[in-house]
């Protein structure tokens, strides 16, 4: 009886130190998952930024294009006798 008693009481305190090892993991789990969207968050952050500024640069580029196109290009003109202006 004093064997089974003491093996109950060994279980009692493996138990103990489980359930405080549980509440660790658990807590450090929840920390990792903050950590993780605080790290999602920002990686869409940094991309909603990168996008945007590319987006507003290749609207820059296009309307510097739109502008060339329409500015038109000076020729050289020649009178009758050849000579150019």
């Amino acid at each position: 009886m004093k064997v089974m008693v003491k093996k109950l009481e060994r279980l009692k305190v493996e138990l103990s130190e489980t359930e405080k090892s549980l509440d660790i993991a658990e807590k450090k789990k929840s920390i990792a998952a903050s950590n993780y969207t605080t790290y999602l968050r920002q990686m869409q952050s940094d991309y909603d930024f990168v996008f945007e500024k590319m987006r507003r640069e290749q609207e820059e580029i296009e309307q510097a294009e739109r502008e060339l196109l329409r500015t038109p290009t000076p020729t050289k003109q020649r009178n009758v006798g050849g000579w150019e202006r």
